[in-house]
């Protein structure tokens, strides 16, 4: 495969939020970049709504690779790509972070269900 543009985390981010408007419409979440020194990550934040599995599944593919812990050192996928608005991009974001928050009231409403 000839060589891909890379999606970069910000326009990585821009993606990431309309496909979490469009899967979980009654949900808002937050959507942010982060960069470092040689490192860039997404993190999404949201209160109740979806499982963090289930944004998982649909944000993930929007990682560069996976960290190893064994070597300490990030191992980038080049056989990965995604396709936005018809072209084909290598995902240029080392992390995607998932943050689902439980309010009160879901706390509540799980402790009545548990304890009856």
């Amino acid at each position: 495969m000839t060589s891909l543009p890379t999606l970069n985390p910000k326009d990585s981010a821009r993606v990431m939020r309309g496909l979490l408007r469009q899967a979980f419409p009654a949900c808002r979440f937050s959507v942010t970049i982060g960069r470092g020194s040689g490192v860039s990550s997404v993190d999404i934040d949201w209160t109740d709504g979806p499982t963090a599995a289930r944004v998982e599944a649909l944000v993930g593919c929007f990682k560069a690779g996976r960290f190893d812990g064994m070597t300490d050192s990030y191992d980038y996928d080049r056989s990965r790509f995604l396709t936005v608005e018809g072209t084909l991009y290598r995902p240029g974001t080392r992390y995607v972070f998932t943050h689902r928050h439980n309010s009160p009231r879901a706390v509540a409403r799980a402790l009545d269900d548990v304890l009856g």
